[in-house]
């Protein structure tokens, strides 16, 4: 379910919004340092194989800043975490050619993960939906 019907490039617009998401959003924002905190654009949110994924803008000194918010299974949430820290210190980070997300916030013990949405294209074409 699409939320903000300007935006045409939402991650997770197929599928249905989960009831909960405003409390999600609520403690999301809550894991960031007050420093960070700047007001969210929900875009996009939907609830499938049992994780809770949603998608938010924020506008920063830099410009506008999509983020990715994933809530399942704590072991999954950590492995993603160790996984994407370690290829970033590898080298996929920018000016390279091939960059993963950048962790902006995580919890082992809820399963959440928060990460900046990556600019460019994907290495893999994103599968249609009928």
């Amino acid at each position: 379910m699409l939320y903000d019907t300007t935006a045409t490039d939402a991650t997770f617009v197929h599928g249905r919004a989960p009831e909960e998401i405003d409390g999600i959003i609520d403690w999301a924002r809550a894991q960031l340092p007050p420093s960070e905190t700047r007001p969210w654009r929900l875009i996009s949110a939907r609830r499938r194989f049992g994780k809770t994924l949603f998608e938010v803008e924020e506008e920063t000194s830099r410009g506008r800043r999509r983020l990715i918010g994933k809530l399942g299974k704590p072991e999954r949430a950590e492995t993603q975490q160790r996984a994407i820290t370690l290829l970033r210190n590898a080298g996929f980070c920018p000016p390279s050619l091939y960059t993963v997300p950048n962790v902006v916030a995580w919890s082992k013990d809820r399963g959440f993960l928060l990460l900046e949405k990556v600019a460019g294209l994907q290495a893999l074409a994103p599968i249609s939906h009928r």
